[in-house]
């Protein structure tokens, strides 16, 4: 099993243990593009341009309908998710709310420095 298919089910857990509502397309987005800036780290410096759009192909819609999708989640998971979770990825971020960017990067650091099982 490569390194994407062994990140794919702890980025679920991690999604999961945040408080992501994972019955919204916004859990798909946020899923890809947690995959997606694992395998191209450089999307990250242009989140619109380039994340979006990579993430409205594999989903087939648009990048302002991904936009929209990760703005709501984002905000929802901040609202009414685990918050003592939410504190330990997203740590230096307790007074205010992450940007798309952050919090992908948080992510895979928190995932990077929390590997189990090789």
């Amino acid at each position: 099993m490569n390194g994407i298919e062994k990140l794919k089910p702890r980025v679920c857990d991690l999604l999961t243990c945040m408080g992501v509502p994972n019955h919204t397309a916004g859990y798909s987005f946020l899923h890809t593009a947690i995959l997606s800036a694992y395998e191209q780290p450089e999307l990250l410096s242009s989140i619109i341009e380039s994340l979006y759009v990579v993430i409205a192909q594999k989903h087939k819609t648009t990048a302002a309908h991904v936009e929209e999708e990760l703005e709501y989640i984002l905000l929802a998971t901040l609202l009414s998710g685990n918050h003592a979770m939410q504190q330990r990825v997203l740590h230096t971020l307790h007074y205010r709310q992450p940007t798309l960017r952050e919090f992908i990067e948080m992510s895979l650091q928190y995932m990077n420095a929390n590997r189990t099982g090789g």
